[in-house]
């Protein structure tokens, strides 16, 4: 399998990209955009991938009369702009890092818990970032369509998510989500991190712990006494 990667040098989900093939050895191909940009075929073929020439478009990009022409244009000549403009293409974010990496995660983590591993290993434990990559959203509809007399497992979806996963944001410091995520899985479940090189740590990103309206003795849990205790560092 042929691995590509189309993106730029300074690009955040670039690097990302990069860092998640080299740290597990699988050989890619890296295509920087500004320099090669796409072949008619590459273009097809991510096209393909994200559903449609529309999710490739960067509503974002800085140049608006481009991308107020597009709306015009038949899809042969929008096809035609986004191979001469690379930078208006946002595809390879959405399949990536915007939202599709999220899903793929969040599908796995389901795939091992009806695998019945936990069953089998319940001292098994596993960190899922960036809030649970989309599940605790959906643990209500796992159980009422997924319930043990139908997956064989010994529990509910839901119990192995509370009981086996812990949580971190990976750097995404939204307070409604982690209010959410505290309500549901409790504040010794949680384990602060922050995605690092990508999101770098700073003021703002400490501030949004100590200034979260939990109790002190949850936030020392989050900071620092869930992983000491769960990854044995101390």
């Amino acid at each position: 399998m042929n691995i590509q990667i189309f993106g730029t040098k300074k690009c955040f989900d670039t690097k990302k990209a990069e860092r998640w093939f080299k740290e597990r050895n699988i050989k890619y191909q890296y295509i920087d955009m500004k320099e090669k940009g796409m072949s008619k075929g590459e273009f097809t073929s991510v096209k393909q991938a994200v559903g449609g020439i529309d999710s490739m478009i960067n509503e974002n990009a800085k140049d608006k009369d481009t991308l107020v022409l597009m709306k015009y244009l038949s899809d042969e000549d929008r096809e035609e702009k986004l191979l001469e403009n690379p930078q208006l293409i946002t595809g390879m974010q959405f399949a990536t890092a915007g939202f599709g990496w999220h899903l793929d995660v969040g599908l796995h983590m389901t795939r091992l818990i009806l695998s019945g591993i936990f069953d089998k290993l319940p001292n098994l434990k596993f960190i899922s970032g960036h809030w649970g990559e989309t599940i605790p959203f959906m643990l209500d509809r796992m159980d009422q369509i997924m319930r043990p007399q139908t997956t064989g497992l010994k529990k509910r979806v839901s119990d192995y998510f509370h009981e086996n996963v812990w949580y971190t944001p990976s750097g995404i410091l939204s307070k409604d989500n982690f209010e959410y995520m505290v309500k549901v899985f409790g504040a010794d479940h949680i384990i602060w991190a922050l995605d690092y090189p990508y999101v770098p740590f700073n003021a703002c990103s400490a501030d949004f712990l100590l200034n979260a309206d939990i109790p002190y003795e949850d936030k020392e849990l989050i900071a620092h006494k869930n992983a000491e205790k769960l990854l044995h560092i101390k």
